[in-house]
């Protein structure tokens, strides 16, 4: 048993030789999911780090914050390089389990078996759908979700929220104001969950077009409250759109940082010039359904997701009806 991958790294191969590794990493609720970062590595290498050291197999605590008898899925790695092992993901419940009986001793059989395959690979779309704008119509507004989720629940939070989202707000700011000045331009973005597969054939098969993207946006973490606007827009005009940010703030959302990368499909965007953004939610109880069974329709509170609708149709309206051009973006340092 390991606390982390760290630790499992810097491990003498002898301890770790002919044996199963059990990462046991705990993940700790956060409004804004920072600590996902720190423990999804373990779900992505483990398999390859304890190959690495002659490992029989690993399985990982999963990757969740949640008390249940539910394992967390997700994408994860191999390395050609390198020997590739069974690898799983056990729930938090049976983690607590494992770790008691380490406790005890050190000295411990486990029988693993595992039915997962590679179906190899298949043909997703990504699917597009946008108002024209009436006055200036190569200038686009993007906004987007993605289409794919793990398939042990139906995906509602990840990412079926994120898709009602922009849908709904770019079909209330036709139903609202007529068509856009601006095209509105949405996408929802497929193979997300495997490697942002979609996302990147949309940059390179539009890579001409990119630069007369204003501004892209992506809802991508379930349907919990929106409490704080980030942009990566031209320094020169942060502070410019003041009537955007007050209307934001009359609806509880701050203004926050400058230097936000607006979300995984559009993250490649910035290093072109488009300035992105993101609208933060809160996400204290994300993590206790992200890629499980548990991530069903019952999980969406309404009140929040027609929060996060009423947000996104204002920033999309404010973006598609006025002359605020937030480009380019600053580049990452």
């Amino acid at each position: 048993m390991f606390d982390s991958l760290d630790s499992l790294s810097a491990a003498d191969s002898s301890a770790v030789d002919n044996k199963i590794v059990f990462l046991n990493t705990r993940m700790r609720r956060d409004k804004a999911g920072r600590f996902y970062g720190k423990v999804v590595p373990n779900r992505v290498r483990g398999a390859v780090e304890a190959a690495k050291k002659n490992a029989l197999a690993v399985i990982i605590r999963s990757v969740g914050t949640d008390n249940s008898r539910f394992a967390h899925t997700g994408v994860m790695r191999y390395d050609d390089a390198v020997k590739k092992i069974p690898a799983g993901a056990i729930s938090t419940a049976d983690a607590d389990t494992l770790e008691a009986m380490f406790e005890q001793s050190n000295d411990i059989v486990i029988d693993i078996e595992m039915q997962a395959k590679d179906a190899g690979w298949q043909t997703s779309y990504n699917v597009i759908g946008e108002f024209t704008g009436s006055q200036r119509p190569d200038e686009v507004v993007l906004i987007s979700g993605h289409l794919d989720s793990w398939d042990e629940g139906t995906g509602a939070l990840d990412d079926g929220a994120g898709v009602g989202i922009v849908m709904a707000a770019a079909k209330h700011v036709k139903d609202v104001v007529g068509q856009p000045e601006r095209t509105i331009r949405v996408v929802l973005y497929a193979a997300e969950e495997i490697g942002l597969i979609g996302a990147y054939e949309y940059v390179r098969t539009n890579k001409d077009q990119l630069d007369n993207i204003v501004m892209a946006a992506e809802s991508d973490f379930g349907a919990g409250k929106i409490y704080r606007l980030d942009t990566r827009f031209a320094d020169a005009v942060r502070e410019a759109p003041q009537k955007l940010y007050k209307s934001l703030a009359e609806l509880g959302v701050e203004l926050g940082n400058n230097t936000t990368n607006g979300g995984p499909d559009v993250s490649m965007l910035p290093k072109y010039g488009v300035p992105v953004v993101a609208l933060k939610q809160d996400g204290y109880y994300y993590f206790d359904y992200h890629h499980t069974p548990n991530d069903t329709l019952d999980k969406i509170n309404k009140d929040d997701i027609r929060q996060n609708q009423t947000i996104w149709s204002l920033l999309t309206t404010y973006m598609s009806m006025s002359d605020f051009d937030p480009r380019p973006a600053p580049q990452a340092e």
